[in-house]
C-alpha cells in the first residue's frame, strides 16, 4: 500500500499486537497519536506506551530507527521490519522481548549498551544480512531459537547458513561463545 502516515485517536485503547496491526503497510513511514490518547503516544513517529517506557512499533517503512530515551523495553516484533538498515539502542534500555529483530533483513550491525541485560526468544530470528552483534555489558538473560540466521541461547550464538557475523564485547559471562553451521563461504 501507499499509507504513509496514521494517527491513532484518543479514543483507542488497546492495540492488541501493533506488529500484525500495520503488518503490510510497507510504505508506512510515521504512526502518530492522539495527545489525548490514555495509553499510546508517537515519538518520531513510532509507537510507544503513554509512559515512554516501553517501545511498541518502527513503522514498517522505515530504513533507520533511534530509539528514544527513556525507553526500558523494546516490545515483541518492535522492530521488525524488513527495510531497517540501522538502529541506535540508548542507554536505559533493559530487556528485548521476543522477536524484537525478526525478519530485519537487511540489518547488518546492532551495538547493545551497557544497561541490557534480557534478550528474549527469536530476537534476531531471519535476520539474514546481521554482521556484527555487540555487547557493552552483562546479559544476564538469554533467549533461544534465533534460527535462518543467529540463535542465542544459554551456550552462545549460532549462525546458521549466512556469513558469520562479528560478535563482541565486554560481557564477562563465560557462556559468551560463537557457534557456526553451514556457513556461507
Amino acid at each position: 500500500g501507499n499509507l504513509k502516515t496514521i494517527r491513532i485517536p484518543a479514543s483507542v485503547s488497546y492495540v492488541s499486537d501493533p506488529y500484525l496491526a500495520f503488518y503490510g503497510c510497507d510504505a508506512l513511514q510515521s504512526i502518530e497519536v492522539d495527545n489525548g490518547n490514555s495509553e499510546y503516544k508517537s515519538v518520531n513517529g513510532c509507537l510507544l506506551s503513554k509512559d515512554g517506557q516501553t517501545f511498541l512499533l518502527v513503522p514498517p517503512g522505515r530504513e533507520k530507527l533511534e530509539i528514544p530515551n527513556g525507553v526500558k523495553v523494546l516490545a515483541s516484533n518492535a522492530c521488525s521490519n524488513q527495510k531497517i538498515t540501522s538502529i541506535s539502542i540508548p542507554e536505559g534500555v533493559e530487556e528485548l522481548d521476543f522477536g524484537v529483530f525478526a525478519e530485519a533483513s537487511s540489518l547488518e550491525q546492532v551495538e547493545f549498551p551497557m544497561t541490557v541485560v534480557k534478550l528474549g526468544d527469536c530476537v534476531f530470528w531471519k535476520a539474514v544480512a546481521l554482521k556484527s552483534v555487540t555487547f557493552q555489558g552483562d546479559v544476564a538473560s538469554i533467549g533461544t531459537w534465533n534460527s535462518n540466521s543467529v540463535q542465542i541461547d544459554a551456550f552462545g550464538f549460532y549462525f546458521e547458513g549466512v556469513t558469520v557475523p562479528t560478535v563482541s564485547g565486554t560481557s564477562n559471562k563465560p557462556y559468551v561463545r560463537l557457534y557456526v553451521r553451514n556457513p556461507k563461504a
